[in-house]
């Protein structure tokens, strides 16, 4: 059978730096592709990486932004609008072919919506969701008419049957854990749920690998600093522990599944096999039992392959003995909840902890050279004032240990505190959607019965403004200016490698080096730029949107600053844009160039006087004939040659244009060459 595995696109997205390859299509293709069928992934995700002016034309749209005008569109009084059209542009990137089935993977409910309704309209064959839709799946199928089934809990068991029954091996009413349409009615199949030892391994074969390399923040487009494709594997299903305000422990706790070692170790050297070396393992703690962390770590070191890796992590049952090994093994990165550092807030958390041993297990870890994140958790349900405060003073007594901070408002959602609200002094409120931080569709809304007694009016603004003052103080006690909490992503991670207190230290000393995206315009006519066919918000980036870009950037701590393309010269303001920096007293400007514009000693002059310290000459071949074929522009080799001579007559440090640069890929370097530069790193 044909499959077309889509991953539906999460529109709700701030920005697109960061994504990640899709756990579930890899996983799920995987199955399929052993079961003997033909299946082709695409995630839709990648084409807002590629197009950012398509995703801002979707997260600005009142379909995405609010909850009651997407029901509207979905249930029918709204069908025909732009936001149908846009889906219809996304489409675009999936290539045409007689498919018999169509498998989404909803991230959230307007993506996943949208797109099964494109879908279906444009290949008119069966259409099955999965995943989470951030609303109830049984309200998602309503209002959805086009989707024929919904998969519950992990897709290896649901979809491989239905395939099945699809081709006439068993009755469709007998596919396990499906929710399906039985004469106009939506009826729940139930059935054994696949655990995680009966899951194969991720295969990413399929996938724009390359898409995930880049990061797209607000402002401005910059490649992803570690410049080699990150993988999300999973080997634990289930925790351990029964947090009242997860939804995992919303029945008390949930059975944990876990791979064996050997079978974790043969994954991972299966997708190393394929030139992968970074794997973010997205268990909900890897501390799934005493040794379990210890085996695995062991099994992966035992591969030979020099990998790096990051997952979560509990105080709960981590041995400070094992670090070590963990370490050797390639852990870079541990997260860590600590929620709160009041006992009486832990005790409504059921988290069994305590704030001294935690305090131990952070400076263990950064001891033993792995980066530490900690999540906490402001407003929970009781939280006073002095609670909050007992949270603060750990949070500045031990930032030294803490890589990053990650601060989330409480926002309540189907847990034990839902099932059992006296227990832990809320009274739920009617309305569903709640007033909501993250998860807005499906938030609920509470009233405080203890602590400071706040309504749920009183209690959103008043979670917000404790993260807020949390990240500052913690930023504070790490001894630099401003929080940079967006910068904080599991890529960023990777690309600090010499230890925890690499980037602060880079903060503190002005180190950090930002990418100043200008515009695509270049004077060369390289056959393989991945900027010829920009769109023109790429080609004709404004004055103002390149200076409010380094403003940015300065005020999330950047002391140095490239100036990149296209080519950064022929933009029409470039020495006000120069001047602007100047202004802004980066300790480092650098720029690449083609040479074109410096074509005498007195321009050469004018970039130093602009502060202009650094040089870097876009050099695409080892002889001028060679260059000049490149670049399709005679006399090119001879006009940077020149250039050269200028910059360093007028006191100027010159250098090539490497496809990394600080670790950082080049904007300007190709598809092509970035394929030959991946090779080599895995070589």
């Amino acid at each position: 059978m044909k499959v077309l595995f889509v991953t539906a696109p999460e529109l709700n997205r701030r920005s697109m730096d960061s994504i990640l390859p899709p756990s579930a299509s890899m996983y799920l293709t995987d199955k399929l592709r052993k079961n003997g069928h033909s299946v082709t992934q695409v995630d839709l995700d990648t084409v807002f990486v590629q197009r950012g002016e398509l995703y801002r034309e979707f997260v600005k749209h009142p379909f995405v932004l609010d909850h009651e005008t997407m029901v509207k569109h979905l249930s029918g009084r709204s069908r025909r609008s732009e936001i149908s059209s846009l889906g219809e542009q996304l489409l675009g990137a999936i290539p045409d072919d007689d498919y018999d089935l169509i498998a989404v993977s909803s991230r959230r409910a307007p993506g996943t919506a949208l797109i099964v309704q494109s879908l279906k309209q444009r290949f008119q064959v069966p259409v099955i969701v999965g995943g989470d839709p951030d609303i109830d799946p049984m309200e998602f199928m309503s209002l959805v008419p086009e989707a024929d089934f919904f998969g519950m809990g992990m897709g290896e068991g649901p979809l491989p049957e239905l395939i099945d029954a699809l081709e006439g091996r068993r009755p469709i009413r007998n596919v396990r854990k499906l929710i399906n349409r039985v004469k106009g009615r939506l009826v729940l199949q139930e059935g054994r749920e696949v655990t995680m030892p009966e899951r194969g391994f991720a295969d990413p074969i399929g996938l724009d690998i390359n898409s995930y390399l880049f990061q797209r923040h607000q402002f401005v487009m910059v490649p992803n600093p570690g410049s080699r494709p990150l993988i999300p594997v999973q080997f634990i299903q289930g925790c351990p522990f029964h947090c009242s305000f997860c939804q995992v422990s919303a029945e008390g706790g949930s059975k944990v599944y876990r791979k064996d070692p050997e079978m974790v170790a043969k994954e991972i050297h299966h997708l190393a096999s394929l030139g992968i070396r970074d794997f973010a393992f997205l268990n909900n703690t890897l501390m799934a039992g005493r040794t379990y962390p210890r085996r695995v770590a062991e099994a992966i070191a035992g591969t030979g392959v020099k990998l790096r890796w990051s997952d979560s992590a509990s105080f709960q049952n981590i041995v400070e003995d094992d670090l070590d090994i963990l370490a050797d093994s390639g852990c870079i990165s541990l997260t860590f909840g600590l929620e709160s550092a009041s006992p009486n807030i832990l005790k409504k958390m059921l988290r069994q902890y305590s704030t001294e041993k935690a305090a131990r297990v952070l400076k263990s870890v950064q001891e033993a050279g792995i980066w530490t994140q900690v999540n906490v958790i402001t407003g929970f349900p009781g939280e006073t004032r002095e609670d909050y405060e007992l949270t603060a003073r750990f949070v500045e007594e031990n930032a030294r240990y803490i890589g990053a901070l990650a601060v989330s408002p409480f926002y309540l959602v189907d847990s034990q505190i839902t099932r059992h609200p006296e227990r832990f002094g809320v009274r739920i409120r009617n309305d569903r959607k709640g007033l909501g931080f993250r998860h807005i569709a499906n938030s609920i809304a509470f009233d405080e019965l203890d602590g400071d007694k706040l309504t749920y009016e009183q209690h959103a603004p008043e979670s917000a403004r404790r993260a807020e003052d949390l990240l500052d103080r913690y930023h504070r006690a790490r001894d630099y200016r401003r929080g940079i909490s967006d910068l904080m992503e599991v890529h960023d991670v990777f690309t600090y490698l010499r230890g925890p207190d690499d980037l602060y230290a880079a903060i503190k000393d002005d180190g950090l080096r930002f990418l100043l995206f200008t515009g695509a315009q270049c004077t060369n006519h390289c056959a393989d730029c991945p900027f010829r066919d920009s769109p023109p918000w790429v080609t004709q980036r404004s004055k103002d949107d390149i200076i409010n870009a380094a403003r940015h950037a300065r005020d999330a701590s950047y002391g140095r600053v490239m100036l990149v393309g296209g080519e950064p010269t022929r933009h029409p303001d470039f020495l006000d844009i120069l001047l602007a920096l100047r202004d802004m007293r980066f300790r480092e400007i650098v720029m690449e160039t083609d040479g074109s514009w410096i074509d005498s000693r007195a321009k050469a002059a004018r970039l130093r006087d602009l502060g202009v310290r650094r040089v870097l000459f876009k050099l695409q071949g080892k002889s001028a004939q060679e260059h000049d074929e490149v670049v399709k522009r005679p006399g090119a080799f001879t006009a940077m040659v020149s250039a050269m001579k200028y910059a360093v007559q007028a006191g100027m440090q010159i250098g090539k244009a490497q496809p990394t640069w600080l670790g950082a890929l080049s904007p300007c370097m190709s598809r092509s060459h970035f394929r030959k530069l991946r090779q080599k790193r895995a070589d």
